[in-house]
């Protein structure tokens, strides 16, 4: 029961440091899988409707579920697991990707 006080209190802190935030996108693994022009899609929309996005990456026993239940989306970069350190360099260039599409250069292909 260690691990689940722990992430409760992981998700406490989380809901403090972005309670200002309208839209925080949770990165889980049974959320939501996309080809990068859909999720290139996704972020402008949600960058057009919302003024600050958030995401988050849980630790390794993955976020409460007061912080799955305020995430807009559950978004999962791959059925298969990854340390959460890996998982923030996959997002940071799947971010990247994305705005590449966005504005039209060849990175992704």
């Amino acid at each position: 029961m260690a691990e689940a006080s722990a992430v409760e209190k992981e998700g406490e802190d989380i809901l403090k440091v972005a309670a200002e935030t309208p839209a925080l996108i949770a990165l889980v693994p049974s959320g939501r899988t996309m080809e990068s022009p859909a999720w290139a899609e996704t972020l402008q929309k949600l960058s057009e409707t919302y003024q600050r996005v958030a995401f988050v990456i849980g630790g390794p026993n993955g976020l409460s579920e007061a912080v799955l239940k305020k995430s807009r989306l559950q978004l999962s970069l791959s059925p298969m697991t990854f340390p959460h350190e890996l998982a923030r360099v996959i997002f940071l260039e799947q971010l990247y990707r994305a705005f590449t599409i966005l504005n039209h250069e060849k990175y992704h292909k």
